[in-house]
Formats: C-alpha cells, structure tokens, sequence
C-alpha cells in the first residue's frame, strides 16, 4: 500500500463512518490512518458529542477572559463568515478552531486574533 491508496481508504472509511456518527449524534474530531510496507494498516478515529465541543469552547473562553456571546457570534474575515466551533488546548500558538459556515472549512486562529475579531470587532469587552 502506498500513499494515495491510503488517502483513499481514509476518505471512503471517513464518509461510511459520518452517516454511523450522525445517527448517534456524534461528530468527527479527529482521524488518522498509519501503514507499514509490510500492510499492516492502523485506522484511528476521534469522535465527541457537540454538547461536549460546546462545554469545551465555553470553558476555555471563560478561562482566557472571552464573553460566552463572543464565542456564540458568526463574523465575517477576509470574506468568510466564521463560527468558533472547538479550543485545542494542546495547540499553544493557535488554540482557538473557527469553520467557514458556507465552506465549512476550519482555520486555526490564536487568543490574540479571537479577541479582536470576535471580541472588540462586536463592540464586547474581554473579562479583566
């Protein structure tokens, strides 16, 4: 097995997977796939509930001073309307995940970035 042919296995384990996720109300955080020359092939998948996503970006907000209706605001960047949707707190540089609601593409962004895009550009002020 080479590259291509996992990338291609991945995609079609990823789109069997997403109809079994949504019918238990799961979503996708993270997946991977590993292969040896010898074909051992290891498939990795990383799934939570949107309540738990949700808990998750409140919870980190709080923490770094972000009001919860920033966190819960859509505002539009470099024309693309984005939504704060998940806080890797293993990503120290760029914690912060926000999705294109159109595209539904995800952009890493830092605290920095958050603030003045969702926090000042809406007029709130960040918690002292």
């Amino acid at each position: 097995m080479d590259k291509t042919q996992a990338a291609a296995l991945h995609s079609d384990l990823l789109a069997a997977i997403s109809t079994v996720l949504a019918k238990h109300g799961l979503d996708k955080n993270k997946s991977t796939i590993n292969y040896t020359a010898d074909g051992e092939i290891t498939f990795t998948l990383k799934a939570a509930t949107p309540l738990a996503r949700e808990n998750n970006l409140e919870r980190w907000a709080k923490y770094m001073g972000i009001p919860k209706a920033s966190i819960r605001s859509t505002v539009w960047v470099n024309e693309k309307l984005l939504k704060l949707v998940d806080f890797n707190n293993r990503a120290p540089k760029n914690p912060w995940i926000a999705e294109d609601i159109t595209t539904g593409k995800r952009y890493k962004l830092t605290t920095d970035a958050v603030k003045a895009r969702f926090v000042e550009f809406r007029g709130a002020t960040t918690a002292a």
